[in-house]
């Protein structure tokens, strides 16, 4: 198969519902495939099958050498509720040396951690002492995240803090993590702290963000 051929089986199984034998062995072709982009577009495809299958091609996928596939593998294995996988994520945080796919696996880690209903005080001081090294300020928000869903309440004003950084990206990220927070107990306040950002915010993707996030919360 050519490139657009590939690209366009793959964009093919958007949507189904089930995979069949010979589906994970199209896609477990393609996750070795030479060209990058096409393994970084399997990963997501795999976030609806949760099965043995498909967590052993995220896990390698996870692994690449390509920034973009890891990451595309760290986000997908948020929904893959294993020990194993919990494991191999706490390890990537430590060892992802990319702040971009590092954030990710933060977030997949905590995700499948809480899934398994982890005691999460170990978790708790992990993270501290992995935010205290952190330098990525992409990467101490999803820090900041992980603790909040751990329990520790404070970091919710550290995370609406990220609303004043430099980078636009991480403005965006800050909001988009609110989506998963947002609850009755801090709904008011979040959503004055997003009405008093468009206030002062001229960046079109920030602006645009926060306004979707009051309509649709």
């Amino acid at each position: 198969m050519t490139t657009e051929e590939k690209i366009i089986r793959l964009n093919e199984y958007n949507g189904i519902s089930v995979l069949t034998e010979e589906d994970f062995l199209v896609l477990t072709e393609l996750s070795f495939d030479k060209d990058s982009y096409i393994r970084s577009l399997v990963a997501p495809l795999l976030v609806d099958f949760i099965n043995e299958k498909s967590k052993v091609i995220l896990l390698r996928l996870a692994q690449d050498e390509d920034l973009l596939v890891r990451t595309e593998a760290y986000d997908s294995l948020a929904a893959f509720s294993f020990a194993d996988v919990a494991s191999f994520l706490e390890t990537a945080v430590k060892a992802e040396k990319d702040y971009l796919a590092r954030s990710y696996a933060i977030l997949s880690w905590i995700d499948v951690s809480l899934s398994l209903h982890y005691d999460v005080s170990g978790n708790i001081v992990s993270l501290k002492k992995l935010k205290n090294k952190e330098t990525s300020a992409l990467c101490q928000l999803s820090y900041s995240y992980a603790l909040y869903m751990c329990g520790e309440n404070g970091m919710l004003e550290e995370i609406l803090s990220f609303f004043m950084n430099d980078d636009y990206h991480v403005r965006c990220a800050a909001i988009a993590l609110l989506g998963d927070i947002i609850d009755e107990s801090n709904e008011t306040h979040i959503k004055e702290a997003i009405a008093a950002l468009l206030i002062t915010e001229d960046t079109v993707a920030v602006k645009d963000r926060a306004q979707r996030f009051l309509k649709e919360n």
